[in-house]
C-alpha cells in the first residue's frame, strides 16, 4: 500500500501564493480531490480564494452605472387598413365550377384563383402560362392595369 503524506503548512503556503489545487497535488503526488478535501477541512489554513471577475461582468456593471439613453418616441399609430372590396364571382367563375380542385391537387400550371369562400376551398384549375399563378381571365381581375398618370409619376 502506497501512502502519500501532505505537508499541510507547505500546502497552505502554496495555496496563499495562488497555486492551483492541481499543481499542489502534483507536487505531493496526490490527487486534486484530496487537496480540495484538505482545504475544506482546514479553512483556517486554506482561506477561500476570491472569485475571478470576468471581463463580461465588468462591462455589464459599468453599463449599469452609465446614464440611460432616452427612449425614442413611438411613431403615431397608423389608421387601420381599409377592408378589401370583395371580388364577386362572375360567369367565368360559375362555368369553372365543374373543373374546380382543392389546393393540394393543383399542379404548378393550373390557376390558383379561389372560387368559394368556405371550407373546403376550391380553385379554378384552368391552364396557366408557365410560371403564372392565374389563368388569363383571373389575371385580368387580379392585376389592375396602371394608369398613364401613375406611370409618368413613377418615371420622374
Amino acid at each position: 500500500m502506497n501512502v502519500h503524506t501532505v505537508d499541510l503548512k507547505k500546502a497552505a503556503e502554496l495555496w496563499a501564493q495562488n497555486v492551483s489545487a492541481s499543481q499542489i497535488a502534483a507536487m505531493f503526488g496526490v490527487t486534486r480531490s484530496s487537496i480540495i478535501g484538505f482545504t475544506y477541512r482546514n479553512r483556517e489554513m486554506f482561506p477561500k480564494k476570491p472569485k475571478k471577475v470576468s471581463e463580461r461582468r465588468i462591462r455589464a456593471e459599468a453599463r449599469a452605472l452609465m446614464p440611460k439613453r432616452p427612449k425614442p418616441e413611438k411613431a403615431p399609430k397608423l389608421p387601420s387598413p381599409q377592408k378589401v372590396a370583395k371580388i364577386e364571382a362572375n360567369e367565368y367563375d360559375t362555368s369553372r365550377a365543374d373543373f374546380q380542385k382543392p389546393l393540394h391537387l393543383l399542379s404548378s400550371c393550373e390557376c390558383h384563383w379561389p372560387l368559394n369562400e368556405g371550407s373546403p376551398f376550391m380553385f379554378c384549375a384552368a391552364e396557366t402560362d408557365e410560371g403564372q399563378s392565374f389563368c388569363t381571365q383571373h389575371k385580368l381581375r387580379a392585376y389592375r392595369p396602371r394608369i398613364k398618370a401613375e406611370r409618368e409619376r413613377d418615371a420622374a
